[in-house]
């Protein structure tokens, strides 16, 4: 390649990186809590820390979590977890599958580390953070049916 197709390049690249909606702002994990904090409040919601920095809100007095990770900004994850108790593991596994199969973009899954929870969650990619607010109704809807779905095989 030329040297001047290597400084048209190079600009466009540069460009590209300047105009980019993830290079517009230095994302931190403080700044992504207090984003999504933020838009909780406003929406009525009292958020607050978990002890490893995602954020906690409620629902109908049950907690949702929204994981805060500047790792890869472009993944936004949602999740809830319910404690199950009086359910083998064998019931559980069908019901999880069953909610997994009949809910849009949510994963079910089972952990056994503590007793017998069922995470459920929905996960997506945004161009940018802020894109979030966009999505997060339908994401809770999402959550709220996948939960519905799997309770019902209970």
């Amino acid at each position: 390649m030329s040297k001047k197709g290597k400084i048209i390049l190079a600009v466009l690249v540069f460009g590209f990186l300047l105009g980019s909606p993830l290079a517009a702002q230095e994302w931190t994990k403080s700044s992504l809590q207090n984003l999504y904090m933020d838009y909780l409040r406003i929406e009525g919601y009292t958020p607050s820390l978990t002890s490893n920095g995602d954020v906690l809100f409620k629902i109908a007095g049950e907690n949702y979590v929204i994981e805060v990770s500047n790792d890869d900004l472009q993944y936004f994850s949602v999740y809830y977890g319910l404690n199950l108790r009086n359910v083998t593991y064998t019931d559980a596994l069908y019901a999880a599958n069953y909610a997994s199969m009949r809910s849009k973009v949510a994963k079910l899954w089972i952990d056994t580390s503590d007793g017998l929870t069922v995470w459920v969650e929905v996960q997506i990619l945004l161009n940018n953070p802020r894109d979030f607010s966009t999505h997060f109704s339908r994401i809770v809807s999402i959550l709220r049916n996948a939960i519905s779905n799997f309770e019902s095989q209970i």
